[in-house]
């Protein structure tokens, strides 16, 4: 005799399953969220000197998200950036070669419409990618304004 086989549960009305691609954007919309609430608070990182160096700084972005400062742990004065002046954002070793700056895989290059460059090392490749990802989603936002 074959046992039982288990009953399965009655689908209850009203209740729908939420597609993979939805819980994919709600995760990403939180992970934005939160990383926007830690740089208004302040983000502490590690930036690249064109003499080969590391700074600790801690970035900042205003509440509406037009522009990035800057303020080095030994310093009081901050750097603002209005992120309009921001040409691109480069993940990787490559970004800040022309620019003399020490970057490695772990790098993200900021590119600035001046022709300077700022250089920040992460130590993960998910801090990296974060970083890179909504700081271009903020630049690309100030452009379409």
């Amino acid at each position: 005799e074959l046992p039982a086989r288990p009953r399965r549960a009655p689908r209850q009305r009203g209740r729908r399953r939420i597609p993979a691609a939805d819980r994919e954007l709600s995760l990403a919309q939180e992970v934005v969220k939160s990383f926007v609430k830690c740089l208004v608070q302040g983000l502490q990182v590690t930036m690249l000197t064109v003499s080969g160096g590391r700074s600790e700084c801690t970035v900042y972005i205003d509440r509406e998200l037009t522009k990035l400062s800057l303020q080095r742990i030994d310093r009081a004065a901050r750097r603002h950036i209005p992120l309009e002046a921001v040409a691109e954002v480069v993940v990787g070793e490559a970004g800040g070669r022309e620019f003399n700056l020490a970057t490695d895989r772990l790098s993200v290059t900021t590119v600035l419409e001046s022709g300077q460059a700022l250089g920040f090392c992460f130590g993960d490749e998910e801090e990296r990618d974060t970083f890179a990802l909504c700081l271009t989603m903020f630049v690309d936002g100030r452009r379409l304004d």
